[in-house]
């Protein structure tokens, strides 16, 4: 053993290694390694990309994503659409009032405004209420057909299964008659 290596302290030989070195190491291996996670935990909850697992393995989408931005809104809040013109919207006009004549009469009404009106029905059942259903997609239609005939948005609706006629044809809006309806003109 030389002089140099039989004074350091711990009186290893060729090799060794202070303790309290080892230990000082050791903390500084760890506080690195916490470091390095909080950066990386970090940087997970604030980047702008995310990756979708698919359940096929080969299959891997990355969508990307501003975690800054606001949060979207709703889209039906957001989205409008136009209805259609009158002469593009085909209505079925079906009595459930009871009063005789009441669909005709209606039909010729929405006839005038410009509708393709179909022969007029009586309904499955009697209404105390009108109501005014649309097939999918044909929601501004029966809005517009709602208001041509006096009554509120709440009479617009998704048409029913089973619908309130015995046959919809190939109508796109279904207006029943309820007991509680006058024709603008009356």
């Amino acid at each position: 053993m030389t002089a140099a290596e039989g004074s350091r302290p711990g009186g290893g030989g060729a090799g060794s290694v202070d303790p309290d070195r080892q230990r000082i190491l050791g903390v500084l291996i760890i506080v690195l390694a916490v470091l390095i996670g909080v950066i990386l935990v970090f940087r997970g909850l604030s980047g702008q990309t995310a990756t979708e697992v698919s359940s096929d393995p080969s299959v891997q989408t990355t969508t990307t994503v501003d975690r800054d931005a606001p949060p979207p809104t709703d889209a039906l809040q957001t989205t409008t659409s136009e209805a259609p013109a009158p002469a593009d919207v085909i209505v079925v006009v079906a009595n459930g009032s009871g009063i005789t004549g009441l669909a005709a009469r209606t039909g010729e009404l929405l006839t005038t405004a410009g509708y393709q009106v179909l022969a007029p029905t009586d309904a499955t059942s009697s209404a105390t209420t009108s109501s005014v259903y649309f097939t999918p997609g044909s929601e501004p239609a029966a809005t517009e057909v709602a208001a041509a005939l006096g009554l509120g948005a709440t009479a617009v609706k998704p048409l029913p299964d089973p619908a309130p006629v015995a046959s919809v044809g190939t109508a796109q809006v279904v207006v029943v008659l309820g007991a509680d309806f006058t024709t603008p003109t009356e």
